[in-house]
C-alpha cells in the first residue's frame, strides 16, 4: 500500500476515533408550555434558550445528586434516629420530643448528635435546611 493511502487510511482512523470520544449533542423534547416557559425566561435574563437550558438542566442534576445524597443517609438512620429527625423539621424542642417518644432529654441529645455527625451538620438549623423538601407532617400522627 503506498504511503500516502496508509497515511489516509490512518487519519481516517483517527478522526473516527475522535468523534466517537467526544460527547455527542443531545436533543431534548420540550411540550409547547415548558418551550414558551424556557424562552420567557431566557428573554427576562437576556440570554439564549439554549445556554439556560444547559445552565438550568445542570442545576436539576446537581439538585437531584444532594437529594439523593440526603435519601441515602436517610436510609442509614435507625428507626428512632428518623424519629427525631421528623420531630427536630418539625421544630420540636428535645423536652418535646422527650415527652412524644417516651425517653429521657439525654436519648434525645444522643440521637441529635448521631444524627448530626452523620448529615456532617453543625445545628439543627442545618439539618432541617437539608431535610427542607422533606414533608414531615404525616409523622406527627405516628408518635
Amino acid at each position: 500500500m503506498p504511503f500516502w493511502s496508509r497515511l489516509l487510511d490512518g487519519l481516517r482512523a483517527l478522526l473516527a476515533l475522535r468523534d466517537r470520544s467526544l460527547p455527542q449533542p443531545q436533543t431534548i423534547e420540550l411540550d409547547e408550555h415548558a418551550l414558551r416557559t424556557l424562552r420567557d425566561l431566557a428573554a427576562r435574563e437576556q440570554r439564549e434558550p439554549g445556554e439556560l437550558a444547559r445552565a438550568l438542566l445542570r442545576c436539576a442534576i446537581r439538585d437531584y445528586q444532594e437529594q439523593e445524597a440526603v435519601r441515602q443517609l436517610w436510609k442509614t438512620l435507625t428507626p428512632r434516629e428518623q424519629q427525631v429527625v421528623a420531630l427536630i423539621c418539625m421544630r420540636y424542642s428535645n423536652a418535646q420530643i422527650s415527652d412524644r417518644l417516651g425517653i429521657s432529654p439525654q436519648t434525645v441529645k444522643t440521637h441529635t448528635h448521631n444524627v448530626l455527625h452523620k448529615f456532617e451538620v453543625e445545628n439543627r438549623s442545618e439539618l432541617r435546611m437539608l431535610m427542607l423538601r422533606w414533608d414531615f407532617s404525616c409523622w406527627e400522627d405516628i408518635f
